[in-house]
């Protein structure tokens, strides 16, 4: 072989040597970019500073937050509507919440600005645009512009109900209009808040309704009266017990013992010393011969006759016979009664369950 031959075969083969190790180098550099099992670091969030003590449930999108001995507002996302200043906060109705600052309550709006002043000994809630208020002992009420609507003259003023508020003064009941004005003269020695149209009044310690015009729909001439269930309500007049209508009709004389609201179309009442139902018309369903009835569960009534327990239907029917020595009402399909000194449990066809 010539020298220069041998010198260019040396010279390809140094060549090959150094393109091996170059593409070994390379290859292990990439081997090195490849993913790895090493968790990524982690960006750690530091929790914001409490501030509030606490913060109490959102009503109409704000909830108190209290800061020290004060209170304020926030909204949902954390901003605080109304500073940290009040002694006292109650929660937003109609738009408006009660403040207290300085020892006096006032309104704030949604936007935390304080509309009404901190000027009343006593604040209620808004209930139909008005609210009432005190000052030196004497009720008024306002509306949101924070006008009053009447002189601090009264003894109490209830919160409104069906438009009308009751208000007293020297131990006189009546109502007050939206605008101030007397609706009813104070007359009355109670009067309560409206419900359906209907207010219960008492005079000389009769009971009897006045509607919303102040119309006396029932005169005061019962000893008492119940609240209405099934359109009726329950009257007592010298010891008796009958029913009343809507429209102070006594549909149902005043002849009972003992009488109990509607319950399911049907009311438990007393003759004679004997206890029987009857329905809304005045329909005896179920006879006077039981000593005492409950009212109904489970399609079942308990009753007891001669000392002794049994179960009736609407219908009246004793479809449970009165064997038991004692026993108590169904309870999802279950009444648990005693005979011969055992203690048993029945479904309400009176067959016996474990």
């Amino acid at each position: 072989m010539m020298r220069s031959e041998y010198k260019l075969n040396c010279f390809f083969g140094v060549v090959v040597v150094c393109g091996l190790l170059l593409c070994t180098v390379v290859a292990h550099g990439q081997a090195k970019k490849a993913p790895t099992n090493k968790k990524p670091k982690k960006t750690i969030v530091h929790a914001p500073k409490i501030i509030y003590e606490y913060i109490l449930p959102y009503k109409e999108g704000l909830a108190i937050a209290k800061k020290g001995n004060y209170f304020g507002f926030v909204d949902k996302a954390g901003k605080e509507v109304a500073p940290c200043i009040y002694e006292y906060a109650h929660d937003f109705s109609e738009g408006y919440a009660i403040v207290k600052r300085g020892g006096k309550f006032g309104y704030i709006n949604k936007s935390g600005k304080e509309v009404i002043p901190c000027k009343y000994e006593m604040a209620n809630d808004f209930i139909g645009d008005r609210a009432v208020v005190v000052v030196s002992g004497k009720y008024s009420f306002i509306d949101k512009d924070g006008k009053e609507q009447t002189a601090f003259e009264y003894d109490h003023i209830n919160n409104f109900s069906e438009g009308l508020a009751a208000a007293v003064k020297d131990d006189k009941h009546g109502f007050l209009n939206k605008n101030g004005k007397l609706v009813t003269p104070l007359i009355y020695g109670a009067a309560e808040d409206f419900v359906n149209g209907l207010s219960l009044v008492q005079n000389d310690f009769k009971f009897g309704f006045i509607d919303t015009n102040g119309k006396e729909v029932l005169p005061c001439v019962y000893d008492d009266i119940s609240d209405f269930s099934f359109g009726l309500a329950v009257v007592v007049k010298e010891e008796l017990f009958g029913y009343i209508n809507h429209g102070g009709k006594e549909v149902i004389p005043c002849q009972y013992e003992d009488a109990n609201k509607f319950v399911d179309g049907l009311a438990i009442v007393e003759k004679r010393g004997r206890v029987g139902c009857i329905d809304t018309n005045g329909k005896v369903i179920v006879n006077f011969y039981y000593d005492k009835i409950n009212n109904f569960a489970d399609g079942r009534a308990l009753v007891k006759r001669n000392n002794k327990f049994g179960f009736i239907d609407h219908t009246g029917k004793e479809v449970i016979s009165c064997i038991y020595d004692d026993g108590g009402s169904f309870y999802n399909g279950i009444a648990r009664m005693r005979i011969g000194g055992q203690n048993v449990k029945i479904d309400t066809k009176g067959h016996f369950v474990k």
